[in-house]
């Protein structure tokens, strides 16, 4: 079975300035980061179960999965 995978704006905001963050300290890093996340991502349209649920799953019908990928923390005031 394969499912339907939402980014949601915030996310995606979220996304694009980690990526730009990364980017501006070394490039190639930042696209290689970039695909595997990608790849992440699209992994879950066919194992979504492999993540836990988000804290938010309880206030909705459908179960909300959440992906948490890498680990480098960036500082708030860099995004």
């Amino acid at each position: 079975m394969t499912y339907r995978v939402i980014i949601q704006p915030n996310a995606e905001a979220e996304l694009d300035a980690a990526y730009r963050y990364r980017y501006q300290r070394a490039p190639q890093a930042a696209a290689r980061w970039f695909a595997g996340f990608v790849e992440a991502i699209n992994s879950l349209a066919q194992f979504p179960e492999r993540c836990p649920f988000a804290p938010e799953n309880g206030h909705f019908p459908e179960e909300i999965h959440q992906l948490l990928y890498g680990d480098t923390v960036i500082p708030a005031d860099d995004l």
